[in-house]
């Protein structure tokens, strides 16, 4: 391998017992000179590719699967199953892996039915070799084909005993997916809603500090206003987070102290963290629509902060064109004027929100939009359980 950081290295996966494959980087830029013979300061001298396919000659497999690699970047994929094939046989991981995304991006664009069967079983034979050999990203990756009946239909089971075998290598993708399964309950048509089981692939997943996995976890618990054990560490965890000045940490924080689930939890410091996630990311729409709906129509005693919402969507919507032609966004700075009693303005931005939507094709949320222009034109405010 090479990178702006070094210009020749090794990467060497490594295959625990009961474990999940571990990743080792070893630096050998120092060799590079000297087999190239080159001065110092010679940029010939930094090029790795005379030493890698040398030892691509000499039967190397982790050469052989950096030229397939760099074949396959560059959309050489004949050249590049030809070196990867050799590789495979010496048992290298990467190249099984890069065989099958190889042989499933040239079956997308095959239009014969047969050659598209035969590149999909090319496809699952690589993956399948991969995960003989420990592969907790392939037993992932096949899984969601196996999930989307792309490689045949009735093959959910297969798909899940996949993850499972991935999640207890302690694989985050995995947990995460298997989570929002059992939470969602929809999987190929089945029905499966373990909310006991989300949970704790959830709380498995967070406890590996996955950015994602720590989020989704502490979302699912506001969800479901599930009481949270004291040696959970999902709190630590999203104070990490939102001490590293991620807003979204910082909103869920605040999301778990609004409703009474965090530790010594209480409205103040949801507050507190909502106008730190905004003062972070004062033009980010997103991250200013969801604080100030929340703090616009909460139903949390003590917790509205009208004035201050309004103004900061104001801010907003002045500053950000874009957001302009987002009916949701317009539908929040409606309601924040609903707030404050001024209806008349309310009705003229619900009005635009409504078309907005129906300029863009957003019939996902013109009903919800008609329902608070409703609420607006009776001269009622919004409020409903937020978070």
């Amino acid at each position: 391998q090479s990178s702006e950081h070094a210009s020749f290295g090794l990467l060497l996966v490594a295959r625990p017992a009961n474990a999940k494959l571990r990743q080792v980087f070893f630096d050998l830029s120092h060799l590079l000179a000297a087999y190239n013979s080159g001065e110092a300061g010679d940029p010939h001298a930094e090029n790795p590719w005379a030493l890698i396919r040398t030892l691509a000659a000499e039967m190397d497999g982790a050469a052989q699967t950096a030229i397939g690699a760099y074949l396959a970047n560059v959309k050489k994929y004949e050249d590049a199953l030809s070196w990867l094939k050799v590789a495979s046989r010496s048992g290298n991981v990467l190249a099984n892996t890069l065989l099958a995304r190889i042989y499933w991006t040239q079956s997308e664009g095959e239009e014969d039915e047969e050659k598209v069967k035969e590149l999909q079983q090319l496809t699952e034979e690589n993956y399948l070799h991969a995960i003989s050999q420990g592969s907790t990203d392939a037993m992932y990756t096949l899984a969601n084909l196996y999930f989307s009946d792309s490689l045949g239909a009735d093959n959910v089971t297969s798909g899940m005993a996949l993850l499972e075998q991935a999640a207890e290598l302690g694989h985050a993708e995995s947990l995460i997916y298997l989570a929002h399964i059992y939470n969602t309950g929809q999987i190929a048509g089945a029905e499966v809603v373990d909310k006991d089981k989300a949970r704790d692939y959830f709380q498995r997943a967070a406890a590996l500090n996955h950015h994602g996995a720590v989020l989704s976890y502490a979302r699912f618990l506001v969800a479901e206003q599930a009481p949270v054990d004291v040696e959970d560490s999902i709190f630590g965890n999203l104070e990490e987070l939102a001490e590293d000045d991620d807003a979204e940490a910082m909103i869920v924080l605040a999301n778990l102290h609004a409703r009474g689930i965090a530790p010594r939890a209480s409205t103040r410091t949801a507050v507190r963290w909502y106008k730190r996630a905004v003062k972070l990311n004062p033009e980010n729409p997103d991250i200013v629509n969801e604080v100030v709906w929340t703090l616009t129509v909460t139903d949390v005693k003590g917790m509205k902060r009208t004035r201050y919402a309004r103004r900061t969507m104001d801010k907003l919507m002045n500053s950000v064109a874009s957001a302009n032609q987002r009916p949701e966004y317009l539908d929040t700075w409606a309601a924040t004027y609903a707030a404050g009693g001024n209806f008349e303005r309310a009705i003229e931005l619900q009005l635009s929100a409504i078309d907005v939507a129906k300029k863009t094709q957003r019939e996902d949320v013109l009903e919800i939009l008609y329902t608070h222009l409703e609420q607006f034109q009776a001269g009622n405010a919004i409020t409903e359980p937020a978070p």
